[in-house]
Formats: structure tokens, sequence, C-alpha cells
């Protein structure tokens, strides 16, 4: 179980961002969890959908799932209701990001991340000046390991930075 497990990275967030630093660092052979304080990956979606076809494709090929829409232009509006249109020399898409988040957590767990939900981390562990873990409360393991909270003893020389928090990874 990955309760009992040190990964040589932790990250801490599900969105694009950590579920692709996940992945390439899986596909490097190092072992990650990826720690996500929601109870779905994808939901609620927290920014903007918008993405660009080149930028994507650094790091994934676009799914036809993902695209809600294909935009070739971009509309600004200040709050004093001024407007800019700019005229994208690009393909650009608007994402479905519930699909979209799911399935870069997806590829991080294929190559063989651990996702954890519902993992509030708030805060870190240290041992000899280095980070050695993260802190906080779990409530669900997605592949269904069940509900519960954490009761875990600290591991040795560790310094917790928050009375209540539990140790819910360890580097």
């Amino acid at each position: 179980m990955w309760r009992q497990q040190k990964f040589d990275l932790i990250v801490v967030g599900g969105g694009p961002a950590g579920s692709t630093a996940a992945r390439f660092a899986a596909m490097g052979g190092i072992k990650v969890l990826l720690l996500e304080k929601d109870r779905d990956i994808g939901v609620p979606v927290r920014c903007g959908e918008a993405a660009s076809d080149e930028g994507l494709r650094i790091f994934v090929e676009p799914d036809p799932r993902w695209i809600k829409s294909v935009i070739n232009k971009l509309r600004l509006i200040s709050p004093s209701e001024h407007t800019i249109d700019i005229e994208l020399k690009q393909t650009g898409y608007i994402l479905d990001r519930r699909i979209f988040d799911y399935d870069l957590a997806q590829y991080a767990a294929d190559e063989g991340a651990q996702i954890v939900c519902k993992a509030y981390v708030d805060g870190l562990l240290f041992k000899d000046d280095r980070v050695a873990g993260v802190t906080g409360e779990y409530l669900l393991y997605v592949e269904g390991v069940g509900a519960g909270r954490l009761s875990m003893d600290f591991p040795k020389g560790a310094q917790r930075r928050q009375r209540r928090s539990r140790r819910i990874g360890q580097v």
C-alpha cells in the first residue's frame, strides 16, 4: 500500500502541470506519489480552458475528446470595457478540462505514478534541513483502497510543522 512506501518525488496537485510532471518523472524511472485535494481530478475546473495546439504537443498529442471548440482569435475586455481583438497565428482550443485533466492523470498512472485523491496537504516534513515528506489528511485512495484518516507515526528525526497533521508521504 502507498502509505508504507517511500517515494522519490511527491507531487502536490493533480492539475495539468502536476499530472504531467508526475507522468514524465515516472517515465524516467522515478517513484512518484501524486496527491490531489479534490475527490476527482478535473473537478471542479479551477482555471481557463484555452490552450494552443503547439503548446499541448510539447507534452501530449491532443485527443479530440478534449476539444470543445477550435479558436483562431481572442477578445480581451478590460474592466472599463475597452476591447482588444487578437487574431491567433496558430490553432487554439477550448478544452473540456474535466476530461483533459483526468486523462493526463491517467497517463501518469499508466507510467507508474500512484495517485491519491482527497489528500489535503498542509505542511512539510524536514530532516537534516531537507524536505523529507508532506503532512495532511487523506480520505480516499483512487484505486479503491477505502476511506479513512491517517494515523501514522512520523519518521525518526522528522519535525512536524503542523500539530494536527499526519504524514501522508515520505521522500
